[in-house]
């Protein structure tokens, strides 16, 4: 009965980590959690809500859900993109409501591009819409958040239909209090339902809210007990005209220090860039001068009238509101400038005739296309100080098209029409640019860095890998002699067994995830197994395995990235599920089985 315990207890382990949280994130697969649309702006016009799924090559599966409904299988090939149409669902019912609102797409690919456009169409006296592009679950979950504001700030003319607000929406996958800050020196009441600086809300798994502020958001601070998805912006006026914007969020780990900022040419009122400072002491610096030096939560806001750098001393958030047409208004967070070295293709739809702008390499700027084509840019600039990359403005029509380059790139488009402006941040998170700076996860794995995340392939049985001279990696993805490099026999070691201690044995290494390296004390089940180094639960050994730890790229050692590792998979703000196996198999939970089955076994073998 011993081993049959033992068994249970693996089971239960591994549906632990992942039915702990009602949007758990399937092992092997790439997650996207899209917060609710904001509330409905009141009045007789009609939404069409809409999700896009894109790929740039090849075939992506998966599933999505509609406010926690049974996921809806989808499949997406490069040909064409899914329009999946949402009418009102997906949207929050009222401000301060807990409740089931929101998409969750599983996919079997990370560069799968994931956007919810909210549009309001033109049947009434009012039209809207905005862009929402959600980053994979690696990089889009966290517990500290930076908020980002929307510039239309006038008095709805429409009375209480489209009243001007500024809107947070955030998603819990696992249940979560979240406690929202006020800006540095905001007029109180600043949050609706609170009185004071401070609004706390509890969520339970699953589910998602919207919460409003009567001012600007820039600068707010979001934290929670548990990671979430947060997206921000508002909806308002500037005479005549009114819209809404929004964006996602990226936590505070995300954050970088360089950014290259191209506003769309609309340039109506409110476009521009704010500079968001998480910490005090945050010195700005915009093509090479010193602008401010910020305290946490403070903004530096300016309209560049070209391409323009952007550095900080200390991590932080840039937030831009932009537009194609003078009152379409639409917000974009824009990522750090990283820009990967291995070829990147980014596929995407314009509703509207649209105008792109592509941050690149100088080396491959020629190297573009759009749809299979040498791109014919109308523009072309280098960044200001940073003569190595160049800014691409780009015209395309309306539809799907696919942008490729030699190296990576980041991708903005901005388009609008039948009332609704779109601002659109196709550029990825990266977590690497090149091999070299993800982390070395074992001596039987390669690491590349593909699409900007870091993954990490098994060599195949037999061959040396990175092990030393002398053993040869086994299917557990331990070092040993060459005669025992198949799978583990559970029984004693003996003369002939020139290896290391198999699964009976035990070994010395310790458990998964608490320091113990293949090949350091034992086979998988005993040494830690994998060549992980540490359980994707545990927070990483030493800050450098697959899960967790030390900051700086690709120390989040997932497969699809992330730049802050910290407390290891599904409980930090970038942990992520560990380095995958291509069976789908993560590292950590392949080393907790195997030690479980292990002792199982050697409890059996006691009790003969």
């Amino acid at each position: 009965m011993r081993p049959l315990i033992a068994i249970g207890l693996f089971t239960e382990v591994c549906l632990a980590s992942l039915d702990a949280r009602a949007q758990a994130c399937p092992t092997g697969s790439t997650c996207f959690y899209v917060p609710p649309a904001m509330v409905h702006a009141g009045g007789s016009d009609t939404y069409a809500n809409e999700l896009w799924l894109s790929i740039p090559t090849g075939t992506a599966t998966g599933t999505y859900s509609v406010d926690g409904a049974t996921g809806v299988s989808f499949s997406v090939t490069s040909a064409a993109a899914v329009k999946v149409p949402l009418t009102v669902t997906t949207m929050s019912s009222a401000v301060n409501v807990p409740e089931a609102r929101g998409i969750f797409v599983v996919s079997s690919r990370e560069d799968l591009l994931v956007e919810h456009k909210e549009l309001r169409l033109v049947s009434g006296s009012y039209t809207e819409g905005y862009s929402v592009t959600a980053p994979r679950h690696t990089v889009g979950l966290g517990t500290r958040f930076r908020l980002g504001g929307f510039r239309m700030t006038q008095t709805s003319p429409l009375g209480s239909v489209a009243a001007t607000a500024q809107w947070a929406m955030i998603t819990a996958p696992s249940a979560a209090t979240v406690t929202l800050t006020a800006p540095p020196g905001a007029t109180l009441p600043y949050w609706t339902g609170s009185t004071t600086a401070t609004h706390t809300v509890t969520l339970a798994a699953g589910q998602s809210i919207s919460v409003s502020a009567n001012s600007s958001l820039d600068g707010a601070l979001l934290t929670s007990s548990a990671p979430v998805a947060a997206a921000a912006g508002g909806r308002g006026w500037i005479s005549p005209c009114g819209d809404n914007g929004a964006d996602v969020l990226v936590p505070a780990s995300q954050y970088g220090t360089e950014w290259a900022v191209h506003l769309p040419s609309g340039g109506p009122t409110g476009a521009g860039v704010a500079v968001i400072a998480d910490v005090d002491a945050t010195e700005v610096r915009v093509n090479g001068s010193v602008v401010a030096n910020l305290s946490a939560g403070q903004t530096h806001f300016f309209t560049p009238t070209a391409p323009a750098r952007v550095q900080t001393s200390a991590p932080a958030l840039v937030w831009m509101n932009g537009a194609l047409n003078s009152c379409e208004l639409d917000t974009a967070l824009i990522p750090p400038l990283q820009l990967p070295t291995a070829p990147l293709t980014i596929a995407f739809n314009a509703s509207f005739a649209a105008q792109v702008v592509v941050v690149v390499a100088t080396t491959s700027a020629a190297s573009l296309q759009v749809d299979g084509a040498a791109a014919t840019p109308s523009s072309s600039s280098t960044v200001p100080g940073k003569s190595d990359t160049t800014v691409l403005v780009l015209n395309v029509a309306a539809g799907l098209h696919t942008v490729s380059a030699s190296s990576g790139f980041q991708l903005m488009a901005a388009y609008a029409g039948a009332g609704a402006g779109v601002l659109a941040y196709f550029g990825p998170f990266t977590a690497c640019t090149t091999a070299t700076s993800c982390p070395d996860v074992g001596p039987c794995l390669v690491e590349q860095c593909v699409s900007g995340g870091c993954s990490a392939t098994p060599v195949p049985v037999g061959t040396q890998g990175g092990c030393a001279s002398g053993l040869v990696c086994d299917a557990a993805g331990a070092c040993v002699a060459p005669s025992d490099a198949g799978p583990s026999d559970a029984g004693p070691s003996d003369a002939s067994d020139a290896g290391p201690n198999d699964a009976s044995s035990g070994g010395a290494g310790g458990a998964a995830g608490s320091g113990g390296g293949a090949g350091s004390g034992g086979t998988a089940g005993s040494g830690g197994g994998a060549g992980s180094g540490g359980g994707g639960a545990s927070g990483g050994t030493g800050g450098s395995s697959a899960s967790g730890g030390t900051g700086g790229a690709g120390a989040g050692g997932t497969s699809s990235g992330g730049k802050s590792g910290s407390s290891g998979a599904d409980s930090g703000d970038d942990g992520g599920c560990g380095c995958r196996l291509p069976d789908g198999e993560s590292t950590s939970h392949r080393a907790v089985g195997l030690l479980l089955v292990a002792m199982a076994l050697a409890a059996a073998r006691r009790r003969r």
